[in-house]
């Protein structure tokens, strides 16, 4: 009955390990390839057809031998209808060959160890999810692994049992091993630290003869591992030298680390080799919490055994205190196995190239070593028990199975995604190795299959082709991530800055993605919309349309723009051109985030598409969609906000004439309100200027502008100030200091400052505890102020009454402009009303034609100081009202701004304007006023009475010949 009762369990183990195994590895093989498989299909279907026709050479391999896989698999996949089939039918042989490997593994660790541990070893290593993931592909990482461990492990049986089978089984997994891969040559020095352990943890080692056996045992070992490599490589029986080149060759060759690789990703960026720490990162990552657990409580009870097994004597003649042997035998396995394990870790290590798969053959070795430790932890449990050690085992055998084929099947079908938890692997990964082999690519190429038609630019183009039916384009030559309908992006790409880095930054950071395919905490795969430029796409819908036009060249159609952007959320604003005509040069966008008054808080210069689509390249009737970024600067008040665009070369600086809409400051297109949330930050202040002042009780300035050593009366001196709140009364107490004064104080003279009140931003109350607030102030250079030295301070103000001292932002010199207060007695007048806005007057015009410009002065005169700077247009005007030339400027090339007029001063203003060659001769208006350029209004033109009767100035008529 006992009999009966042993045969079942041991038949219920092996029939719930093969659960274990197979259940995981046979389901779902369809999701996703890898990159490798391609590869070892081309070459099972080379190795069938070369035994088919008779040519031995087709069976040579490619770089290594791949032998066992090839035969095993190529039967079957010779039968599959379609290529997915193909891997599909492939992958069901590789997984049941690993299968049927692992079940080696447990038999053979069953003999060395016992049932109990080896099931708990082997159930461990069978839903392990590093190893299940090579397992279930048709590739060679895992039969290498696995033929390894088991040459290891037969190898250990021999030298405890001095059995032929176990040596012949020794030598025959090692051949099978060198079939698979050249790296098995590693085994010759893993056997014989193996030896070397078994000799040293057993006392055998002592006795010279006993190596002298080894060496015989070694011979065979090597005699029956070349017959097998012989034997079954069918390329051997053809060509021998040219399949142990192959073999052999590659293994020797020195390689950089990232050969293969496009380039090796290591701790956020490329290096040649990134040295001893890799594979200690990688398994880190890779290894489940049990391993890791297990490990490091075999090495505590190990580290313990080594001291009691030195302090022994060394072996005595007969009546004194002999080691036993059989007594360290466990001790000995333990030994064996570390060295074993750690002389491939080394060797690889050593080794130039690295890859984390490189590592897989450790990983049996180590579950058997972890699952001594916790066999070892569960028996001293069982012993507490009693007699109920053999019932608890069996007893919590299910759960325990239970809730480990749970946490394997959370990564189920993706295996690959795995990094460990236990450490929050999937948070850091991607920031420190090359993560993604394929995984997630079938998911974006399932979701584009779902999407319209039409052509995808995908990086591993041969395995996302077998997941899409329509066009699929590589990604070099780059210009197919630009025209194709569809970009998808992988993450390894991403890392490895493939096809270049402008190309990664424009894509990862300026656009949006429509899909992204995230597994396990992980982002594998992004689909952008597209395409970015193409030559026959109709206008688009888009969230902001414009009719906007930039000197002929460029239309803008409208743009887009991301929502509520804040500090560290760069602000993107994506514009549509459409050419209109190819440009003779180099251009370059620019994009402003200006505030009320004209402050200008975020700029960004470059050119379209970050120049990846350069202007030699454009054609008429093409759009380009071009996606600009703006860094909103830290402590920047929120509020609403508007956009200023343009084009100019950057040869020249010369901005681009742009109409359509309404003209900004700068010379460029002003385009709708952005709206800016406030966030508190707690960082420094990036200003030119540090300091730490306390202003007020609440408030210390941190940071400024220097303003210009030497200016001109009228001026407007455009500040930055940075302030952190730090409030030291009760908020109760505290005094709202709520407004900033800038004082213009006299140095080394007497005489009164002159100051400018402004509020700030954003109340002192609101700021938070340490936050960053910054501002920005016109500080007008009044034109009353006289010529000679000042100290510039700035205080806080609560509106009533300064707070705190004043702190000084640097001296100044002032100086005036020569002034004319006489008008020109060529001067002509204006044909219509001449006043524009309070206290403005056009008093007089100039012209004089040639046959490339119409000179033109204008003779302005105020009877009031101006606070705005504002800003001259001139235009030509055809007699329907067409405009056919136009010059904007600021009052004398920018040299007398309207803040520094003064009452009665007449002002000189020349305004070049350029005729077209092709202009028709004709009769035209001429045109001029004046507009704010923060807001492009137009200052009205009144009448003799006061009243608005037009928003321009009708000078004269100009006849061009």
């Amino acid at each position: 009955m006992r009999y009966l009762a042993n045969s079942l369990i041991k038949r219920i183990d092996w029939f719930v390990l093969a659960l274990l195994i197979f259940i995981p590895r046979l389901l779902h093989l369809d999701t996703f390839l890898t990159i490798d498989e391609p590869l070892f299909l081309d070459h099972a279907r080379q190795f069938a057809a070369g035994l088919s026709s008779g040519k031995l050479s087709q069976t040579l391999g490619i770089g290594y031998p791949g032998v066992t896989v090839a035969w095993w698999s190529a039967p079957v996949i010779g039968l599959a209808s379609t290529e997915l089939g193909a891997y599909i039918a492939g992958r069901v042989m590789t997984s049941m060959m690993t299968g049927l490997l692992l079940l080696g593994v447990y038999g053979l660790a069953n003999s060395l160890w016992g049932r109990r541990l080896a099931f708990i070893g082997t159930s461990l290593l069978a839903l392990d999810p590093y190893t299940l993931a090579y397992c279930r592909l048709l590739h060679i990482a895992a039969p290498l692994a696995l033929f390894m461990t088991l040459a290891g492990l037969a190898g250990l049986l021999w030298l405890r049992d001095k059995r032929w089978r176990w040596l012949l089984l020794t030598g025959l997994f090692t051949g099978l091993a060198l079939l698979t891969k050249s790296t098995a040559l590693l085994l010759g020095p893993m056997l014989a630290v193996l030896v070397l352990g078994w000799g040293i943890g057993t006392g055998q080692g002592q006795n010279w003869s006993w190596w002298w056996s080894k060496l015989g045992g070694w011979l065979i070992i090597a005699l029956v591992a070349m017959a097998t490599f012989f034997m079954l490589w069918p390329a051997m029986w053809a060509d021998p030298v040219q399949a142990l080149t192959l073999t052999f060759k590659k293994l020797f060759t020195d390689q950089e680390a990232g050969t293969g690789n496009l380039g090796f990703f290591w701790l956020g960026r490329f290096v040649e080799d990134p040295g001893p720490a890799f594979y200690l990162v990688a398994f880190l990552l890779k290894s489940t919490p049990w391993l890791l657990i297990g490990l490091f409580l075999n090495l505590g009870f190990f580290i313990s055994a080594s001291r009691s097994f030195l302090t022994l004597s060394p072996p005595q003649s007969a009546g004194g205190k002999q080691r036993s042997i059989r007594g360290s035998q466990p001790y000995a396995i333990q030994l064996s196995l570390w060295l074993f394990a750690l002389t491939y870790l080394i060797l690889m290590t050593l080794a130039s190239k690295k890859s984390i798969r490189y590592m897989l053959p450790i990983f049996p070795t180590f579950y058997l070593l972890a699952s001594w430790a916790l066999y070892q932890i569960s028996q001293s449990a069982g012993q507490q028990a009693g007699s109920w050690r053999r019932k608890l085992f069996f007893c919590l055998l299910p759960p325990v199975s239970c809730l480990l084929l749970i946490f394997t099947f959370v990564y189920h079908p993706y295996y690959f995604t795995y990094y460990n938890p236990l450490v929050l692997g999937w948070r850091w990964a991607p920031q420190t190795l090359l993560v993604g082999w394929g995984e997630g690519l079938d998911e974006a190429a399932r979701y584009v299959q779902q999407q319209s038609p039409g052509s995808v630019s995908a990086w591993y183009k041969t395995i996302f082709s077998t997941f899409y039916e329509d066009q699929v384009d590589d990604v070099v030559p780059p210009e197919n991530l630009l025209t194709a309908n569809r970009t998808v992006w992988y993450i390894n790409q991403v890392q490895r800055d493939i096809p270049n880095p402008n190309l990664v930054h424009y894509f990862r950071t300026r656009r949006q993605p429509e899909y992204t395919a995230k597994l396990n905490g992980i982002e594998y795969a992004w689909v952008y919309p597209g395409p970015i430029v193409s030559l026959n796409r109709p206008d688009p819908t888009l969230q902001y349309p414009l009719g906007g036009e930039f000197g002929n060249e460029l239309r803008l159609l409208g743009y887009n723009l991301s929502p509520h952007p804040r500090f560290g959320d760069p602000l993107m604003v994506t514009f549509f051109w459409r050419v209109l005509a190819s440009p003779p040069a180099e251009r370059f966008v620019y994009l402003r985030l200006l505030d009320a008054q004209g402050h200008v808080w975020a700029q960004a210069d470059s050119p379209p598409v970050m120049g990846l689509w350069p202007v030699d390249r454009w054609q008429p009737g093409m759009l380009i969609e071009d996606a600009q970024e703006l860094s909103v600067p830290p402590g920047m008040p929120a509020g609403m906000y508007r956009l200023e665009v343009g084009l100019y070369d950057p040869a020249s600086g010369q901005v681009l004439p742009a109409g359509g809409q309404p003209v900004g400051q700068g010379g460029g297109l002003l385009l709708g309100d952005v709206q800016i949330e406030w966030q508190l930050l707690r960082v420094e202040s990036d200003l030119p200027q540090k300091t730490d002042t306390r202003l007020a009780p609440n408030a210390r300035l941190i940071g400024y502008d220097a303003p210009p050593a030497v200016v001109t009366a009228g001026d407007v001196l455009p500040l930055r100030l940075a302030w952190r709140e730090s409030q030291t009364l009760p908020a109760l107490w505290a005094v709202p200091n709520d407004f900033v004064m800038f004082e213009w104080q006299p140095v080394d003279r007497t005489g009164s400052s002159t100051e400018q009140l402004e509020k700030l931003p954003r109340p002192i109350a609101e700021w938070g505890r340490g936050a960053i607030l910054l501002s920005q102030h016109n500080v007008s250079v009044y034109p009353t102020l006289e010529a000679g030295q000042y100290n510039l301070r700035v205080r806080l103000h609560s509106g009533s009454e300064p707070a705190g001292e004043a702190f000084s932002l640097g001296r100044v010199e002032v100086i005036h402009p020569p002034h004319q207060f006489d008008l020109p007695a060529t001067a002509l007048t204006p044909a219509g009303p001449n006043q524009v806005g309070e206290s403005i007057t056009l008093l007089g015009y100039g012209l004089h034609l040639t046959d490339q410009s119409l000179d033109l002065n204008l003779y302005w005169q105020t009877d009031d100081l101006i606070a705005t700077g504002y800003k001259v247009f001139a235009q030509l005007l055809t007699p329907d009202n067409t405009l056919a030339v136009q010059a904007d400027s600021f009052p004398a090339a920018g040299q007398r701004p309207t803040t520094g007029w003064l009452p009665g001063e007449i002002i000189t203003d020349p305004h070049p304007l350029l005729l077209p060659a092709d202009l028709p001769a004709g009769t035209y208006q001429l045109i001029t006023g004046l507009y704010n350029p923060t807001t492009g209004e137009r200052l009205p033109i009144l009448n003799k009475n006061g009243e608005i009767v037009a928003d321009a100035i009708f000078v004269t008529k100009v006849t061009i010949p």
